[in-house]
């Protein structure tokens, strides 16, 4: 069936065991869930604000997570019409090329427009963020952020050739530059991170970076 609402600009798709989950658009409030299995779309309890440039969601086997603005919230998967929980301010607004990521501690988010990446643990909500290190340059629309277990990954776009990691267990440590990509990345680009490669989609480019090392050259499929 159709999505409950028009997808539109800094729509974003997550999809995990038998669910999609739909962050509608940055000029609205709504994450809709599309349950696989049986072909039945329903909606979460919109947010309590639109999501704006930058805003991204992230699951993992319990919540949904969702970043706006300087907000961040978790709703708990299990029952779409409940509130969503606010977490502490963001020390700044997310905007374009924001992202999030989890893994089974923290929220990671690129803020966007900007050199700022922050963290914050998944449980309690309570608390300050944490801010890295900041960027060697400014992301902004194209840019994207991956994690594996060790490192968080940052496409940072702006009409570069840049990409960088940042070990993940000490927010103070610099960033690291991987070689340069082949050419320029400006507004629609993608990245991700898996089975020790990163990977970055660009253009018609499609390229690969072994993670082990960062000086060696981009590979083109």
């Amino acid at each position: 069936g159709a999505v409950p609402g028009k997808v539109a600009t800094d729509g974003r798709i997550i999809v995990t065991g038998t669910y999609a989950y739909v962050l509608q658009s940055n000029t609205t409030a709504n994450v809709h869930r599309y349950d696989t299995a049986n072909n039945i779309w329903d909606s979460f309890l919109a947010m309590p604000g639109t999501a704006g440039y930058g805003g991204d969601i992230a699951v993992d086997g319990t919540y949904i997570y969702a970043v706006r603005s300087n907000a961040f919230y978790s709703h708990v998967l299990s029952d779409t019409s409940s509130a969503w929980t606010t977490f502490n301010t963001l020390p700044g607004a997310v905007s374009y090329g924001g992202g999030l990521v989890i893994d089974s501690n923290y929220a990671y988010v690129l803020r966007g427009d900007s050199s700022n990446f922050y963290r914050h643990h998944l449980t309690p909500s309570t608390g300050a963020w944490e801010s890295f290190t900041v960027l060697p340059g400014a992301v902004s629309f194209g840019a994207g952020v991956g994690i594996d277990s060790d490192y968080a990954y940052v496409l940072r776009a702006s009409n570069t050739t840049n990409t960088y990691r940042h070990v993940l267990s000490d927010t103070s440590s610099p960033w690291q530059s991987f070689s340069a990509l082949p050419s320029n990345v400006t507004n629609y680009a993608g990245m991700g991170v898996r089975g020790g490669y990163f990977y970055v989609a660009a253009g018609t480019g499609f390229l690969r970076h072994t993670t082990s090392d960062t000086s060696s050259p981009w590979q083109s499929f």
